[in-house]
């Protein structure tokens, strides 16, 4: 409901108003002016409830100069700005030294902004708003929902009509007992705390968080780098991961989270597994024999090639700072691989691709939309299908398919 009316309201409004000017003057938001007009429009309309105007299409007219019915799917503007606000906002809340009286939120995909108290929870019935719990509180309930969602949704699985995303998971879904969720991850080269120092400044934490610019003729030594290989994965990886484990939850199954080389032959042949991103030596290897598979040239750069024709789809514009403006996508479903286990495969060939791999894996829609050109009866062969997708401003579009395989 809008924050009008009551001294409650009132004084929640005043501290949302205080907190918006702190946040916009932040050096998250600072050098941004179209985060700061996009995030303080969001506010403004949600304090004053007119949720009505918090639609993809009336803000990209409104905020973004675009002509009344442009197409959101060509033009995802808003959408790339949102994501945009909303990373600002997790660096600007995780760089805090104790929690603000209100916290601003902007949940994903959605342009409503909710508010959240540090304190007042009894308040926050009143006024209809959500508010922050105590850390422990929150913990102890969000562990009693979980639990609740996974048994509720195994109790509502088995009584509503399977959807398109029941059929297509079913190779992992149907089977016993958890399900072996295994990401890659890369190994990360950083520089060493004393070249960090030796670099002066008091600002060391600047140092680690941001990109240290090195002049073309300045040199490193081997001793100023040092490898990590195994704490560190993907963004992408991160976002298909969190949205894979999100979805089997509600379909009432337990995961057993995995990375990199924590996973051997003998973990597939007795647990289903979704393997997630090509950075994983599972996924080469699951995919081998298949008509799409993933290859790795000797310059680093991988792309998808069908097996038997040799047709080739890459990225030739991929820089080496991973940055790249379209990816190609592979999402496999196999009945029983070599392990005798159902195994999905979700990918792609940059960190943006995955992320998007995980969302069209997930949602019901895309999934119906990419399966609708599928033969009748593909709930009893193997699947793979491949999309291409634009990349802007760092943020994967919409999913384009491009073929798709059944056997």
């Amino acid at each position: 409901m809008p924050l009008t009316g009551g001294s409650g309201g009132a004084e929640l409004r005043a501290q949302v108003e205080a907190e918006l000017e702190k946040i916009l003057d932040s050096p998250h938001f600072r050098n941004s002016q179209q985060s700061q007009r996009l995030l303080r429009h969001l506010v403004e309309r949600s304090l004053e409830g007119r949720y009505e105007e918090l639609k993809e299409r009336v803000l990209g007219v409104e905020l973004f100069g675009r002509e009344s019915g442009f197409d959101t799917n060509e033009d995802p503007i808003v959408r790339v700005r949102a994501t945009e606000v909303r990373k600002r906002l997790a660096r600007y809340y995780e760089g805090l030294a104790e929690a603000p009286p209100v916290r601003l939120d902007l949940p994903a995909g959605a342009y409503r902004v909710e508010f959240r108290a540090s304190e007042a929870v009894e308040e926050g019935r009143e006024h209809g708003e959500r508010w922050r719990l105590p850390v422990g509180r929150r913990w102890v309930i969000g562990a009693g929902v979980a639990a609740v969602a996974v048994a509720g949704g195994a109790f509502l699985a088995g009584r509503r009509k399977p959807g398109i995303e029941d059929e297509f998971w079913a190779p992992v879904t149907s089977a016993k007992g958890k399900v072996i969720v295994c990401t890659g991850h890369p190994v990360v080269y950083r520089f060493t705390t004393d070249f960090l120092l030796k670099r002066g400044g008091a600002d060391f934490l600047g140092k680690q968080t941001s990109v240290i610019e090195l002049r073309p003729e300045e040199t490193v030594a081997g001793k100023d780098i040092v490898a990590i290989p195994d704490q560190y994965i993907g963004l992408g990886s991160a976002h298909a991961t969190a949205k894979i484990v999100s979805f089997l939850a509600q379909k009432g199954k337990e995961c057993d989270i995995r990375f990199g080389d924590d996973i051997s032959f003998t973990d597939l042949r007795q647990a289903p597994a979704v393997l997630v991103s090509f950075a994983n030596r599972w996924t080469f290897d699951v995919t081998r024999n298949l008509p799409l598979k993933p290859e790795l040239g000797a310059d680093g750069k991988s792309w998808i090639v069908h097996r038997e024709t040799g047709q080739q789809w890459g990225l030739p514009n991929l820089q080496d700072n991973g940055r790249t403006d379209e990816d190609y996508i592979l999402v496999t479903r196999i009945l029983a691989s070599e392990s005798g286990q159902g195994v999905l495969v979700v990918a792609g060939l940059t960190q943006y691709g995955t992320q998007a791999a995980g969302e069209i894996a997930t949602n019901p829609a895309l999934l119906r939309k990419a399966l609708a050109g599928a033969k009748p009866g593909w709930q009893q062969r193997n699947v793979q299908m491949l999309f291409h997708v634009r990349v802007v401003n760092h943020t994967p579009g919409p999913p384009k398919l491009i073929a798709i395989y059944e056997w």
